[in-house]
């Protein structure tokens, strides 16, 4: 792996990962405040509690991965650009392509994650959830 891909990603992983903390939190707070109050009427266990918000999560995530890797790549590339180094590797003789290769193949990867939550996690959780409120 050359150097610059290392620094790219870098500078998207960090704010990439606080986003996605941030905003599935956020989220999650929400979806699972509705649920609270049927799951103390029904005077749930840990273990039902843990399996609804392994049930919600993948829900959750499908929206905020995708927006927290966009989240991450602006503040990244802002980042570079405020200090200079998108101009620096320019002047060294990095190409515009070889600057955005990385972002690329990480946003395969984030398309892969996705793709995963929407196919197979949220179909499963929404299952889950269905026969547990049949109980």
């Amino acid at each position: 792996m050359r150097r610059i891909d290392r620094v790219i990603y870098k500078e998207i992983a960090a704010p990439a990962a606080i986003a996605l903390f941030i905003l599935t939190f956020v989220v999650f707070t929400r979806e699972f405040g509705r649920l609270t109050e049927l799951l103390i009427r029904k005077n749930a266990d840990v273990f039902t509690i843990f399996k609804v918000v392994l049930s919600i999560l993948p829900s959750i995530l499908i929206f905020t991965v995708p927006i927290a890797f966009l989240v991450g790549t602006l503040i990244g590339f802002a980042r570079l650009s405020t200090e200079s180094e998108i101009v620096a590797m320019r002047a060294g003789g990095i190409g515009l392509y070889q600057i955005l290769f990385p972002v690329l193949k990480v946003s395969l990867l984030v398309a892969a994650v996705t793709l995963c939550l929407t196919m197979f996690l949220l179909p499963a959780g929404n299952c889950e959830c269905n026969l547990d409120s049949s109980t």
